[in-house]
């Protein structure tokens, strides 16, 4: 279930998805179709569930197949779904997506440009619970991977992903490889990068996937 927003300019279609594909380069892709004009003309190839959004898409809440908020579609089955789903949506460009299963738990992994002490990465728990409980750990960037997975044991989610009462447990070097990819991408873009934000971070006992990041750039006044 991988779908990435960017809110860098969101008037221009072809600066959204050009954005993606750079966001994309650096986080380990999921199964992802991009369709245009329409998903009706989709290719015959069922398997697991998927969903199906407009591009630009809002953020998803349902849990099954209803729109959300107009442009998101949950739990589509097969290749019938997703023409059925794009036929009440509107726009030109489809994205369409991998669902992921099997979750343990969901992290946020965010970065802010503070004015007096540089990059800050925060990691926290993600999801529904980004705003609910208070379970999170910053830190100055850069940091080594042995940083990041000190301050990620030390949120109060930690037990979930280490497998909490013999519960399966995350690979934790997948998380770990996941929150520097997007110390990576800071690192690499320092001059335009002003906030990055994936929340949710879904993590399975074999994979951690960027589900949303919206990503926010200083725009260059010169052009």
């Amino acid at each position: 279930q991988r779908h990435v927003e960017s809110h860098l300019s969101e008037s221009d279609d072809a600066d959204v998805h050009s954005e993606c594909e750079v966001w994309m380069s650096w986080m380990p892709p999921t199964a992802t179709q991009i369709l245009t004009p329409s998903p009706r003309a989709v290719a015959r190839r069922d398997g697991g569930p998927g969903h199906a959004g407009s591009v630009p898409a809002g953020h998803r809440a349902a849990a099954d197949g209803r729109p959300v908020g107009g442009g998101v579609a949950l739990s589509l089955t097969n290749s019938d779904a997703v023409r059925a789903a794009g036929a009440n949506m509107q726009g030109d460009t489809f994205l369409i997506e991998e669902m992921i299963e099997g979750t343990i738990a969901e992290l946020l992994v965010g970065v802010v440009k503070d004015p007096a002490h540089g990059f800050v990465m925060t990691i926290a728990a993600g999801g529904i619970f980004a705003e609910i409980v208070q379970d999170q750990v910053s830190m100055l960037l850069p940091a080594s991977k042995g940083r990041l997975k000190q301050a990620l044991t030390r949120l109060k989610i930690a037990k979930i992903l280490m497998g909490y009462r013999n519960q399966p447990a995350a690979d934790l070097d997948q998380i770990i490889t996941a929150i520097d990819a997007v110390q990576s991408y800071v690192l690499a873009n320092l001059e335009t990068v002003e906030e990055v934000e994936v929340n949710p971070l879904i993590v399975t006992q074999e994979r951690a996937i960027a589900v949303d990041a919206l990503i926010r750039k200083r725009h260059d006044q010169s052009h």
